[in-house]
């Protein structure tokens, strides 16, 4: 009993200095942009002491402000939330579809969506331009959204599915005796029992569009149309970069992506403890 006692607060002691050293490793690039965000560019040039700061400067905050950043920060809000806000509802139609009706193919649909996400999104892109071009939808904004729509929307679906699968089918088959429709057990009953795994493939589906760098990268040329990923990329001059503004412009670009996750927590956790993020077997 001792013995297993003494086995039992060394695994604690480890898996306490496990994750203190993990959180240090995992919290150090943060600390270390927020402090280039507030050093005097003389200070950074000179790459004395890193991990401290001597003078205190927020001009890089002023000069980002007074560049084209705010564009791309509206050119990324409204993308990003065109994206999710498209993506979310034909997710849960697509995921509920597959799961609830029997049709020919519907392992094969499953993989194929699956797939579809998986694929490297740097091998569609010259696909994606080529099309684009042709149809008119360089440089756009409608044309990123679709874009986007291409690796976010398997995604969410396919997470859904997983959802889906846990789902108890006896509460939507009540809901169809007591007079509802498929539509109407779907809106009144399943999506509420989903809630936390929806909120969590909303989280997800934002970033994935938030963070994005590739086909902004590839598919807009016009400085006032980019998103901030690449605008702020754009900060970087042959052998000059100027670290200050970009690291002020990483800094306040995650804040609304840590704003989201601090206000869905409660379902994030939810969801995750379901089993949201797990696909389940392919029936």
């Amino acid at each position: 009993m001792y013995r297993q006692r003494k086995r039992r607060n060394w695994v604690r002691i480890a898996c306490g200095i496990f994750l203190i050293v993990w959180l240090v490793l995992a919290l150090l690039p943060i600390y270390s942009m927020v402090l280039t965000s507030i050093k005097s560019s003389r200070e950074i040039s000179r790459a004395e002491n890193p991990l401290t700061v001597k003078e205190v400067d927020l001009g890089h905050y002023k000069k980002l402000f007074t560049s084209d950043y705010k564009i791309w920060l509206v050119n990324s809000l409204i993308v990003s939330g065109a994206v999710t806000a498209i993506a979310i509802p034909l997710a849960i139609l697509g995921a509920y579809g597959i799961v609830r009706f029997k049709f020919r193919g519907k392992a094969l649909l499953s993989i194929s969506i699956f797939i579809c996400y998986l694929m490297p999104r740097i091998l569609l892109g010259i696909g994606l331009f080529v099309l684009f071009h042709e149809i008119g939808l360089i440089n756009s904004r409608s044309g990123l959204i679709l874009a986007y729509l291409t690796f976010v929307l398997p995604f969410s679906t396919w997470v859904l599915i997983g959802y889906f699968r846990n789902l108890p089918v006896e509460v939507e088959e009540q809901a169809l005796v007591d007079g509802c429709s498929r539509i109407g057990a779907l809106v009144r009953v399943t999506i509420p029992l989903a809630a936390p795994g929806i909120m969590t493939v909303f989280l997800f589906a934002f970033t994935l569009s938030w963070t994005e760098f590739i086909y902004p990268l590839l598919l807009i040329s016009d400085s006032v149309k980019l998103p901030v990923p690449v605008g702020i990329a754009g900060l970087v001059f042959g052998d000059l970069t100027i670290w200050g503004q970009m690291m002020a412009g990483g800094m306040f670009y995650s804040i609304p992506a840590i704003l989201i996750y601090i206000l869905l927590r409660r379902f994030i956790v939810g969801g995750l403890a379901t089993g949201t993020i797990t696909s389940g077997a392919i029936k």
